[in-house]
């Protein structure tokens, strides 16, 4: 039994968002999972899983899930307190996306806005917006520029709502 599944449920082998049929890519897929559900609740064991995959399967890893692997590196990070690491991480990971993909604009808005490039982060969620419109994040990673109260990149408020809307799209400034 592996380090992760003392701490989680096993799940039912799905296929990766990236269509991917190969075994190895299902297999590093459903891991990167299982790790991602520790990210909120024992992100220091969520971070070690994580960086172990990375060393153990990136060679094997498409790009998508390198995507992924990294991505999940930095929310574990945020979820540690340290947001330049997370946004390092956010920016490293859209190395590995395409042009064209909503989510590495939206974290990249994230990316920049913690380290309090206004101007980048405006771009990148305003280009998310362009590329789903119907996906929340890029409006409310607008916010900063449109409420006076959220002001300073770092406030944790500011920080808080960014992430959490990102994992419950139901979270608007009010909440």
């Amino acid at each position: 039994m592996g380090r992760f599944e003392t701490l989680i449920p096993q799940q039912t082998p799905i296929l990766p968002s990236d269509g991917a049929t190969d075994p190895a890519q299902i297999a590093i897929n459903n891991e990167l999972d299982r790790y991602r559900i520790l990210t909120k609740t024992k992100p220091h064991t969520a971070l070690d899983l994580l960086r172990d995959l990375r060393e153990n399967s990136w060679d094997q890893a498409s790009m998508k899930t390198r995507f992924r692997i990294v991505t999940n590196i930095g929310a574990a990070y945020f979820e540690l307190g340290d947001g330049a690491q997370a946004a390092n991480y956010l920016i490293e990971a859209a190395n590995f996306s395409q042009s064209t993909d909503d989510k590495a604009a939206r974290n990249l808005a994230i990316a920049y806005l913690l380290k309090g490039n206004f101007e980048g982060s405006r771009k990148e969620a305003e280009r998310a917006i362009a590329l789903k419109p119907e996906e929340g994040d890029g409006y409310s990673i607008l916010i900063p520029q449109r409420s006076p109260e959220l002001t300073h990149p770092c406030s944790s408020k500011l920080t808080h709502l960014a992430f959490a809307h990102k994992t419950d799209p139901g979270i608007t400034p009010s909440n």
